[in-house]
């Protein structure tokens, strides 16, 4: 759509979105974005760069933010 990947960054954050993770592993980028709607309501993006591709996913509902800062968090990459 003639966006690049930090400009669409810098849209979220100026549509009230705000930065929930932020990983890094082999070259590819996942970063979260949360936006609040109502009452354990809330809009997420999720951005996946890869070396050769982006993946934009938008969520609705709820995820706990303390899964990302959980002593039993873990990510587990496939592939």
């Amino acid at each position: 759509q003639g966006v690049s990947v930090n400009g669409f960054r810098k849209y979220l954050e100026s549509d009230h979105f705000e930065l929930m993770a932020d990983l890094r592993d082999k070259g590819d980028h996942v970063t979260f974005y949360h936006r609040e709607t109502g009452h354990r309501k809330s809009q997420y993006f999720v951005l996946v760069e890869e070396q050769d591709e982006v993946v934009a996913i938008e969520m609705k509902g709820y995820v706990d933010p303390e899964i990302f800062n959980s002593a039993d968090a873990r990510i587990t990459l496939y592939g």
